[in-house]
């Protein structure tokens, strides 16, 4: 009985030594990604695009299936515009009596065709089966789905170029089964949105497909150091205590061009950070030098595409650690030789069967082709005879990324894996 008051008084000064704790936030999350300001600074321009775009669903004529891209850097407010798009256009047409569902997607969390399409299902019919059906079927069952609930559904798919990489075949199923059945959507639709950080990914699918989306392009530029001041100083007033952070603090981040390239979800993370660790420290104002400070632990991570990596199935996540993994000890540029035991010691650790050298070969050609790691073919000629062509072909593999960043990037793919 002495223990459990013991405890729970301990508990209870725990708790209340964190409650008590100082903190610089009013409300952390205002920094965050999952935050929806009550105004979208502009961004007035793309969102009245979008909204025009979809003028039809309110008209007594016949709806016309319409697809849009959206192209912009990384934090130039393309999701968070889709996103709010979305809430709209739900509440909007709820109250014009039309039935309107908008689902947003990661593409890193659903990187196949089937996963997509039995997400979105899930999504719609709780009770949907997780496995049984190809994914044609599925894109079937939708349309059966939609028909019958006169539904008009709005797909956004975010970072699209992952799913492109690993799976294209599903926006050519979708935009020709959408096309070839034209004639049936009077009362229901199907329409895509697609997010992506470069257009030329786009050039990577066949032609009918890439010319259903080319006709649709909203650009979203780079925030400019005005435009960012003004947000930054908006997300300020909701997520820090008044006088928190002064102007100086501000200027002295948004001028850091060569850091931030512009991203304000990059700029609006920095200012997170310097917060907690403001609190954590006790101090009652964000200054300059934890700016600094935040920016030189975070600026190796600019780098590393963690959304792409996240991406990666198991075996090529093996690979890719693999590689990184011989590069941190020292030894590049490596042969496949040296990454193939590698490779296999590291499946050895994980109790995990290695793979074939022809799939293992296939997995170095796709992280070669998503821009993770560069290849060089040598060609060594025949000494005896300079007039043969080949002796031999060594293929030698280096990371994409600044060698600066490989200790993160090995401690990121550690997490993913281990």
């Amino acid at each position: 009985m002495t223990f459990m008051v013991t405890l729970v008084t301990s508990i209870d000064t725990l708790l209340g030594n964190m409650l008590n704790k100082n903190t610089v936030f009013l409300d952390e999350t205002a920094l965050t990604t999952s935050y929806f300001p009550q105004e979208i600074l502009f961004r007035k321009k793309q969102l009245k695009k979008i909204a025009d775009h979809f003028k039809s669903l309110f008209r007594k004529e016949k709806n016309i299936q319409s697809h849009l891209v959206l192209v912009g850097n990384s934090g130039t407010g393309k999701t968070l515009v889709a996103k709010t798009f979305g809430k709209s256009i739900t509440v909007f047409a709820k109250r014009h009596h039309i039935n309107v569902t908008y689902l947003h997607i990661d593409c890193s969390q659903h990187r196949s065709s089937y996963e997509l399409m039995n997400h979105v299902m899930r999504q719609l019919v709780k009770w949907f089966p997780k496995r049984g059906l190809s994914t044609a079927e599925i894109i079937e069952k939708l349309h059966h789905i939609l028909m019958i609930r006169k539904l008009h559904l709005i797909m956004t798919l975010d970072d699209v170029e992952l799913l492109i990489h690993s799976d294209p075949e599903i926006l050519y199923q979708l935009v020709r089964f959408w096309e070839a059945n034209q004639q049936h959507h009077h009362n229901h639709g199907f329409h895509l949105i697609l997010i992506t950080k470069k257009l030329q990914i786009l050039e990577q699918l066949d032609s009918s497909t890439l010319s259903s989306l080319h006709k649709n392009i909203i650009i979203f530029d780079n925030y400019d150091e005005t435009e960012l001041i003004s947000i930054l100083q908006a997300r300020v007033k909701k997520a820090f205590i008044p006088g928190t952070i002064k102007k100086d603090s501000l200027l002295f981040l948004t001028r850091q061009w060569k850091f931030h390239q512009g991203n304000c979800k990059l700029l609006l993370e920095t200012l997170r950070i310097s917060g907690i660790i403001a609190s954590q420290n006790g101090q009652q104002f964000i200054t300059p030098e934890i700016i600094q400070e935040v920016m030189k632990m975070t600026k190796q991570k600019l780098y590393i595409n963690s959304s792409l990596i996240k991406s990666l199935k198991f075996q090529e996540l093996l690979v890719f650690y693999s590689i990184v993994k011989k590069s941190t000890n020292g030894k590049t540029p490596l042969t496949t030789r040296e990454i193939k035991k590698k490779y296999e010691e590291t499946c050895h650790q994980m109790r995990v069967t290695p793979l074939k050298y022809t799939r293992f070969w296939e997995i170095i050609q796709e992280l070669a082709r998503r821009g993770l790691i560069k290849k060089k073919i040598d060609v060594k000629k025949d000494p005896r005879n300079a007039r043969r062509r080949k002796r031999g072909r060594t293929t030698y593999i280096t990371l994409s990324f600044p060698r600066s960043t490989w200790k993160e990037l090995e401690r990121e793919l550690f997490q993913l894996i281990f």
